[in-house]
């Protein structure tokens, strides 16, 4: 699976690569200015290439969007933590002492569905 999103992005990249490289003459004709007007100041930049102004655009993205990543994966490890610890304080709490390996259950006896046999015994008569 790894092998053919990884086939698929590079064939993806090179799409968007070639359509880019084939439509770049008009971002080279086209400058645009930049400005910010407040009401005590006011700021112009010089006329710049479209061309230069859409790469940073998109780097600038990119760049927002790795540190909103950041943060929500340090969210996310917080709420791990918090939560490993509380499983460990029931576990203590409960005096559980988790096996190392699922290869202990396999004695216990299940069904297909994974439920528990049901006996005769336990159901009301």
């Amino acid at each position: 699976m790894r092998t053919i999103k990884l086939v698929l992005s590079v064939i993806l990249l090179v799409l968007v690569i070639t359509a880019g490289v084939q439509n770049i003459e008009p971002l080279r004709g086209e400058h645009i200015t930049l400005q910010l007007d407040l009401f005590f100041w006011k700021w112009q930049t010089a006329p710049i290439p479209l061309g230069f102004v859409a790469p940073i655009c998109f780097l600038a993205g990119v760049l927002l969007m790795g540190a909103y990543d950041l943060v929500n994966t340090g969210r996310i490890k917080k709420q791990l933590k918090g939560a490993e610890k509380e499983l460990g304080a029931l576990r203590a709490q409960t005096g559980y002492d988790a096996p190392e390996s699922m290869d202990s259950y396999a004695d216990e006896p299940f069904d297909e569905e994974g439920e528990p046999p049901v006996s005769d015994e336990s159901l009301p008569k």
